[in-house]
This record gives C-alpha cells, sequence and structure tokens, in this order.
C-alpha cells in the first residue's frame, strides 16, 4: 500500500499550541475500502466533539478488528450483514466490563454511517438490531468510596493545596528580586538564563547543553530542568488537589469539570446565603450545578477563587482556547501553558495516591461517591438524581444502585409478596399473630395514614433506613423514599390528598424562601413534594384525577414549619 493511499487512512486532530492527535486506521488491518468508510464515519459523526469522545470510538473499533481477527474474517469485504451481531456476542464473552455496552454502541453508529453513504463496504441488508449485551444489562453500580477515605483524601488536597500556595508565594516572591539567601539569588539567574537559552521559552535539554557546559553543571546542581520549571510554574501536579478536592465535592462529570471555566462561580439565583459552580456538560449540551453555603473556607467556590489567583499569572500567555479556562498550568511536553492533558492528569493522581499513602481510586469514583453519599444521607432517589443533574432516575441508578441497596429492595418486595399470597388464602403470618396477643400496638391493619397521603402499613416495623423496629419510624413524615408507602392512585381518597399535599407544600416552599428556612424546607419537605408532583400525580388515570380534584383542600394538611 502506497504512500498516498496511508495518507487517506490518517485522520488528524490540530491541537493549539501542541502536536496534532492521530488515529491511524490503517493498524486496524481491516480491508482499505473498510478503513477508509470508517474514517470518514469517525470525521462526519464526532469530528465536532472532543478529543476523547473520538479516542473511544476508534478504541471500539480496535475491538472490532481484534473480534474479526479472533475469528478469522478480518479480510471479508464487504462486512457481513450479521457483523454487529456476531460483534456483540464477541464482547459478551470478553471481560471487558461497562465498557463493550459503550463500544458496541459506538461501532453501530459508525456502521449505520456507512449503510447510508458508502454502502458498497458493508453488506445490503446490514442488520443494526442489536440487543443489549447481556450480561451487562442490569448491571450493579460499583461502591462508592467509603466516606473516612473520602474525608482522608480530601485532608490530603487540603495540604497540597496550602503547600502549593506557599511555594507560588515564594516564587513570586523572588522573581519580584526580594531574594533572601544565595540559593534562591542562584535560581532567579538560572531561570532567567534558561529562558534566553530557550529564546524565551524556558529551555529543555539539547537547548541547554548549547548554550555550554557552565549551564549544564547549573541546571544538573538543581535536579534537572524539569524539576526547575516545575518550581518556577504551576504544573498539573499542583493542579490536581483542587481537581480532586472540586470533583469530590460537587459530583460532576470528571471529563465536564476539567473543562470548567474560571468564572464558574456564581451567586444563587434566590438565597444570599448560597452561592453556585456551574460547568457545561459537552455531550449533552446541558448546564450542570452545585451549591454551597457561603463563607465555608474549603468549599468549592473558594477552591476554585483560590485557584484562580495561582493562575491569575499565567492566563495571558495560555493558548487562546484555554484562557478562559480554570485548570490551566505550564505543560512541560510543549512548552506553553494550557490545559493539561488527561495523561497528565492521571499520572498525577498515581503520584498523589502514593504520596500520600492512599488506596487506589479514579476520578470517576468521586462522583458515584457523591451520590451514593447523598442518597444514603437524605434517603431519596431525586436528590441523588439532582445531585448528578440527571433528566432520568434511570441514569441515577446506574451510580446509585449498589448490591446492598438491590438486595434490601428485594427483600421488601418478597415480604410484600408473602404477605400478598397469605392474604389471598386467609393464612395469618406470625408477625401477625403476635401483633394480635399485643392489644398495646393499636395498629390498624390497613396501616396509618401519614401526613402527605401516603399510607405507612406499620410506623414501628422498623423498615426505612435508621429506623429501629418497635420505635416510631425517623422517616415518618417524610415516606416518599420509604419502602413500606402502600400509595394506592386508584383511591380516590388518597389521591385527594396527594393534590391537597402537593398544593401545601408549594406554598411552604414559596413561603420558606420568603421567611429564611428554605434549608429546613429542602431538607425535610422538598424530596416529598418532588415525589408527588413528579412520579405520582402523573401516574394517577385522569377519571381518578378528576374526581379527586373536587375533594382536595390545603386546609388538610397541617401548617407546613
Amino acid at each position: 500500500m502506497g504512500a498516498p493511499r496511508l495518507a487517506l487512512l490518517v485522520y488528524k486532530i490540530p491541537r493549539e499550541g501542541m502536536d496534532p492527535f492521530i488515529f491511524d486506521f490503517a493498524e486496524l488491518g481491516l480491508p482499505f475500502g473498510i478503513s477508509r468508510a470508517l474514517r470518514r464515519s469517525l470525521e462526519a459523526n464526532l469530528g465536532h466533539r472532543s478529543i476523547e469522545t473520538q479516542s473511544k470510538a476508534f478504541i471500539a473499533l480496535r475491538k472490532l478488528s481484534r473480534c474479526l481477527l479472533e475469528l478469522g474474517i478480518i479480510d471479508q469485504f464487504p462486512l457481513s450483514r450479521d457483523v454487529l451481531s456476531t460483534f456483540a456476542d464477541w464482547l459478551d464473552k470478553s471481560s471487558l466490563g461497562p465498557s463493550a455496552q459503550v463500544s458496541l454502541t459506538k461501532v453501530r453508529q459508525l456502521l449505520a454511517w456507512c449503510e447510508r453513504n458508502t454502502p458498497n463496504i458493508v453488506a445490503k441488508d446490514l442488520s443494526l438490531v442489536v440487543p443489549k449485551i447481556r450480561k451487562l444489562e442490569f448491571g450493579v453500580a460499583k461502591a462508592g468510596i467509603p466516606e473516612p477515605l473520602l474525608k482522608e483524601i480530601l485532608r490530603a488536597c487540603y495540604d497540597d493545596i496550602e503547600r502549593t500556595e506557599k511555594e507560588r508565594a515564594q516564587v513570586r516572591r523572588i522573581y519580584s528580586g526580594k531574594t533572601e539567601s544565595p540559593e534562591e539569588r542562584d535560581f532567579l539567574s538560572l531561570t532567567r538564563d534558561l529562558m534566553i537559552a530557550g529564546k524565551g521559552r524556558f529551555a529543555k535539554q539539547p537547548a541547554y547543553h548549547r548554550a555550554g557546559g557552565a549551564l549544564s553543571r547549573r541546571v544538573e546542581r538543581f535536579g534537572g530542568s524539569r524539576r526547575i520549571a516545575d518550581v518556577a510554574y504551576l504544573s498539573p501536579k499542583d493542579l490536581l488537589p483542587f481537581l480532586v478536592a472540586i470533583l469530590a465535592q460537587s459530583s460532576g462529570n470528571p471529563e465536564s469539570i476539567k473543562i470548567a471555566e474560571s468564572n464558574c462561580v456564581i451567586n444563587h439565583p434566590i438565597r444570599d446565603d448560597i452561592e453556585r459552580i456551574i460547568w457545561l456538560k459537552k455531550r449533552s449540551s446541558r448546564e450542570q450545578r452545585a451549591d454551597f453555603p457561603k463563607g465555608k473556607e474549603w468549599s468549592a467556590p473558594n477552591l476554585v477563587r483560590r485557584l484562580n489567583r495561582l493562575t491569575d499569572e499565567l492566563r495571558s500567555r495560555a493558548v487562546r482556547n484555554s484562557r478562559n479556562k480554570l485548570f490551566i498550568c505550564y505543560r512541560w511536553y510543549t512548552r506553553t501553558v494550557g490545559m493539561p492533558g488527561k495523561e497528565a492528569l492521571l499520572q498525577e493522581l498515581r503520584a498523589f495516591i502514593e504520596r500520600h499513602s492512599l488506596p487506589q481510586f479514579q476520578f470517576r469514583d468521586l462522583r458515584r461517591t457523591g451520590a451514593q453519599v447523598v442518597q444514603a444521607v437524605r434517603g431519596s432517589e431525586r436528590d441523588a438524581q439532582d445531585r448528578l443533574n440527571h433528566e432520568e432516575p434511570s441514569t441515577t441508578r446506574r451510580y446509585t444502585a449498589t448490591q446492598s441497596v438491590l438486595d434490601r429492595e428485594e427483600q421488601v418486595i418478597h415480604a410484600h409478596q408473602v404477605k400478598f399470597v397469605q392474604l389471598a388464602k386467609g393464612v395469618r403470618s406470625f408477625d401477625q399473630e403476635k401483633e394480635a396477643e399485643r392489644p398495646d400496638l393499636d395498629i390498624p391493619t390497613q396501616g396509618m395514614e401519614t401526613t402527605f397521603g401516603f399510607r405507612c402499613k406499620d410506623p414501628l416495623a422498623g423498615i426505612a433506613p435508621g429506623s429501629i423496629r418497635g420505635s416510631m419510624c425517623v422517616k415518618f413524615f417524610g415516606c416518599s423514599a420509604c419502602p413500606g408507602a402502600v400509595i394506592p392512585l386508584d383511591d380516590v381518597s388518597v389521591v385527594a390528598r396527594l393534590l391537597s399535599s402537593a398544593e401545601a407544600l408549594e406554598e411552604a416552599r414559596t413561603r420558606s424562601q420568603v421567611e429564611g428556612w428554605w434549608k429546613r424546607y429542602e431538607a425535610i419537605y422538598e424530596p416529598t413534594r418532588l415525589k408527588i408532583v413528579d412520579e405520582l400525580l402523573p401516574a394517577v388515570s385522569a377519571p381518578i384525577l378528576e374526581r379527586a380534584k373536587p375533594l382536595a383542600s390545603p386546609r388538610l394538611i397541617p401548617r407546613l414549619e
């Protein structure tokens, strides 16, 4: 294959101040026509997306070529009708984990474009209907970072941030000419000589070697030019603790937080005691946000301000597409100022973990942990959904539905199934027999009505997380997230109570913002309001809803405070 043909298989993504990012489709080992069509498909489908998104698609194509090679059909032209099903079966038998489904989706997207635009490289009747990979269809979210470890990680971040701020203050003092020792004067002189040797940029080894042996020896005494640059400028190592701490507090998507802008802190639209961090999630083109109380030394908004103070001196020198970004530093490998690359941050994360003797964790574990902590503390899936800025609760469950949660839910479902069968057969359970022998437990067999229209089957059963059997349920006024809540949506009186509750909660919501008790309202009542408005009432049939409306009245609900 000659050079001109090979050039058709190379896809380059230009990067300001850096070498272009290259995808070489020749390395896939597929027939030339298929490789060229896939190259065009990736550019057409994903050319406007981030390098990371395009990289995931190219990695998926590598997996496809490996699949076809192992099956002995890599030279087949055109691709067969069942190539996607073949690939899905191969992925299903692999040990790739959740990335297998992503790879299948990416390959399907690229082949769908080929079918429309280069039909000669795929079978005319190519099947694009591919089921989900079976073993991943009902996946369980990985457990997050334990809370004691998360606190340890944050302490390590704060220690490193304070160290960085002290070092940067010292360097600024030295560059202002206020040196306090011979070592500081030598360092100032050496960095200036390295800038001269590099013709305005920080010189690398070949440049300062050409400048003469004296300069080389001075550089080696300070530990090499890379170490000098890391002291002279803000580096990826200095950014890492800021990134980890902000990710832990915001539960943001790592790839989105990395490209957050420097002016990402804004005031809360309603409350004066709250401020907000905003960032854009490119994949969905949706603004994301996280709220924080003002006045906390180590809150994420204050971390943003502290980082901006460190990067202000670099911003005017940054490459154009990084000037308004939060996470910028001096990049040794290109001798430019801009956002650090993914591999540089991963390398610094590994060094951070080793330096502080921490167990292994990844950036994405911090997002998962935030959702699971919120759901555990507040007992509401909707709170976790808000924390992750998800539109659908099914997306949030990928982060929060750990095996322990699923096991607990299955136990509750099983218990209800047993009671249903016993009721159908007229059999009384052991618990019912015991309750009948205890007149002090004056609990109606149909359960107890709660404030907002939910019916609790037994407020002393200890079903809700944190409750103890025999004591009043800790969530008796927040039953929206309790597995013991009974909500018959075909009961007109129950629906009327729900309508009344929705109106009373909305009135309390407005009042809390005016009267200054929003924080209490948000913690106690808002999850219930969202559950009623977003999930329960939309599920009520139109005839029942019409019959319930005349019976509804906010006066049925006590004044909420």
